[in-house]
């Protein structure tokens, strides 16, 4: 199964990446949100969920659950 994620609702670091913590898995990744601030040596103010490998997803909800903004979605 595969799944989407809305990054226009998604702020990780704000929510303390509750979703990286409940995905047994390890399918989601965390990204800065300005290209640029890749490397430097501050980190950028925000990040987002992305997915890293979707294949490997196995659909259990768990990261949909635990989101506060209902960011990330399943579909089929």
């Amino acid at each position: 199964m595969a799944f989407r994620i809305v990054v226009q609702e998604c702020d990780a670091s704000a929510c303390g990446y509750r979703c990286l913590q409940v995905c047994r898995l390890g399918v989601l990744l965390a990204v800065p949100v300005s290209r640029h601030n890749r490397g430097l040596p501050r980190k950028p103010d925000r990040y987002v969920i992305a997915p890293r490998f979707n294949g490997y997803c196995n659909a259990c909800g768990l990261c949909v659950e635990v989101c506060p903004d209902s960011a990330i979605s399943l579909q089929c």
